[in-house]
């Protein structure tokens, strides 16, 4: 199935299969850095965000929550480190698409 194709039903299973990637897991870790190669004090916090996105189209409920040794076959590994003022930024950005996510459901 090619990325941007629908998911579909298998014939012995009612699982969904999606073409998009998913969010499998995530990890953060608060770090203060104190100096680098480049000069001598820095000293400030960084926060260290690691994602597992699944690499390949997975049934939902084959997704390995949890299961570090599981899930390295199956997902790939963004870590990305954030200043204060990034951070604030990141989640001032996610919030806003959660806000536009929401205004788009339609009302039952």
């Amino acid at each position: 199935m090619a990325i941007g194709d629908s998911g579909g039903h298998d014939d012995e299973s009612e699982s969904v299969v999606t073409s998009a990637q998913q969010l499998l897991d995530f990890d953060w870790k608060l770090r203060y850095v104190v100096c680098s190669a480049t000069m001598a004090t820095v000293n400030r916090p960084l926060l260290r965000l690691e994602l597992a996105v699944s690499s390949a189209p997975v049934r939902v409920e084959n997704v390995p929550y949890f299961r570090k040794e599981s899930m390295e076959e199956k997902a790939q590994i963004a870590v990305a480190e954030y200043t204060k003022t990034e951070l604030d930024n990141l989640i001032s950005q996610m919030e806003a698409i959660s806000q536009a996510m929401e205004s788009m459901q339609p009302s039952f």
